[in-house]
């Protein structure tokens, strides 16, 4: 089913690469068109081409349909026919198979627990209040890895002072680290050592940023 999935799409892509080609060539030749009479000639092969689209795309929103029902209903299907299962043929094993569900359950959610603070002490800094320091940025000594158990630090041995009102460029080779550096004074890179200060509050403009039609205002 994923293979078929697979070929549909790439044959649905495929047909969506010659209708758009045809489209191009149509517009930037429209005034021969116009002055041969062409429109209602070309514009079948147009459709032709739309319909061959519509049919891949159709199988493929099938495929893909049929692919998450069987994804999401196969553990329902196999947990309510073991439950069944139980309940008729062994009546007293169902308690035993529940209790131990529980136990696994609870100790999933302390062992949750206990990875979320532990990730909140990695990725801790002192933040201090707007106003008390002239500096807005500062890093000591700091060791940054997206994975506490790696040997090797994402980012290592950093030291960052950036002031009140400086503009700050970071410039290096693509996979050097800048936007890792940046995700590190956001907190979302987890903190191995060092010293990570804030003074203020902060704000992320995205590389590819989304607008609004509105007002500042609104």
């Amino acid at each position: 089913m994923i293979y078929n999935k697979e070929k549909f799409q790439d044959k649905l892509m495929e047909s969506k690469d010659r209708r758009m080609k045809a489209t191009s060539e149509i517009l930037r030749n429209k005034r021969i068109l116009k002055l041969q009479a062409w429109e209602m000639k070309f514009l079948s092969k147009i459709i032709d081409l739309r319909k061959t689209e519509t049919g891949w795309l159709r199988k493929f929103v099938y495929t893909s349909a049929m692919t998450t029902f069987v994804f999401w209903g196969a553990p329902t299907f196999v947990s309510g026919h073991f439950c069944c299962l139980h309940a008729f043929g062994d009546p007293t094993g169902i308690r035993e198979d529940l209790i131990c569900a529980c136990n696994i359950q609870n100790s999933s959610r302390a062992h949750l627990q206990s990875s979320r603070h532990n990730f909140n002490d990695s990725t801790d800094k002192e933040k201090l209040p707007r106003g008390s320091s002239d500096t807005a940025i500062e890093i000591l000594d700091a060791n940054f890895s997206w994975e506490l158990s790696s040997p090797n630090p994402t980012l290592k041995d950093i030291n960052l002072k950036v002031s009140h009102g400086m503009k700050v460029a970071v410039c290096g080779t693509v996979g050097s680290g800048k936007s890792s550096l940046l995700f590190c004074i956001l907190g979302e890179v987890p903190k191995i050592s060092g010293t990570l200060k804030l003074c203020g509050t902060k704000a992320y403009v995205s590389q590819s940023p989304w607008r609004h039609g509105y007002s500042v205002v609104r």
